[in-house]
């Protein structure tokens, strides 16, 4: 089993933020790599909880944010958490392959508040 790490940074205004998908594929040596599937994940609660966060006057400790639960509108294996730990809001995920007999990805999905959408905000 080979696990890899990407960093994925999206700058964008978080009201404009909607799914992160990504597209699976085997490496072979010889031939070309072969489409093992998808998965897609809604980033939009990411967003709700950091507008959580700052409501809520986070600064310290672990917090569970919002629950996720799998239904047929979305890849989840399984209930997972938003947290808020050690200054971050992280979503660790389990997501199942579409469009392939089986098939799992694990993704974790740090949120960080970039400081000139949080200087915009204050000025309003």
């Amino acid at each position: 089993m080979c696990i890899e790490k990407y960093m994925i940074h999206i700058l964008q205004k978080p009201q404009f933020i909607s799914m992160l998908s990504q597209e699976v594929f085997d490496r072979d040596t010889f031939k070309f790599d072969d489409k093992m599937g998808h998965a897609f994940l809604d980033l939009q609660p990411l967003a709700s909880a950091s507008k959580l966060k700052q409501a809520l006057q986070l600064t310290t400790g672990e917090t569970k944010l919002r629950r996720l639960t799998p239904d047929r509108d979305n890849c989840l294996l399984a209930d997972s958490f938003i947290t808020y730990t050690n200054g971050e809001i992280v979503l660790e995920v389990g997501l199942r392959l579409s469009d392939v007999e089986s098939g799992e990805l694990y993704v974790t999905v740090k949120w960080i508040d970039h400081p000139i959408a949080s200087d915009h905000r204050k000025e309003r």
